[in-house]
């Protein structure tokens, strides 16, 4: 590829879709790879890992979409609480939809790699990748 003057232009993209372990049918799972994700870039085990920050990233992987977008897009600014998002019947039931989404359905690999790079970046500004817990 070249710049309009011809000079090389280089393009580093990382295959996400290489690395990010699959299911026992092949498939990247919006719920396992937002799992991963949380592990490779936290490393907690999952411990600070909210109902809310998962639904929030799983809605990005599985609708490239906010999570308040997804559950009311005439209403995208409402917030959720955790409570909200695991006892409310349709909204549990709307993330447990994101938690199963096929990630890979149709998508490219650049769109892939769009999608897991916003869901590392949401992750990457939790207050959680910024401090070690001390044990």
């Amino acid at each position: 590829m070249e710049d309009g003057e011809g000079a090389p232009v280089y393009v580093w993209e990382k295959d996400w879709a290489g690395v990010i372990p699959v299911d026992g049918n092949g498939d990247h799972i919006a719920g396992e790879v937002v799992t991963w994700l949380w592990n490779r870039f936290i490393g907690d085990g999952g411990a600070n890992f909210d109902d809310i920050a998962r639904a929030q990233v799983q809605s990005i992987l599985a609708q490239y979409l906010d999570l308040g977008y997804v559950m009311d897009s005439e209403n995208p600014d409402v917030l959720y609480s955790t409570n909200d998002i695991s006892k409310k019947k349709g909204i549990a039931r709307s993330t447990d939809e994101l938690n199963a989404a096929f990630l890979m359905t149709g998508l490219s690999q650049y769109d892939f790699n769009k999608r897991v790079g916003l869901a590392i970046n949401f992750i990457s500004m939790l207050p959680y990748a910024f401090a070690m817990e001390g044990k």
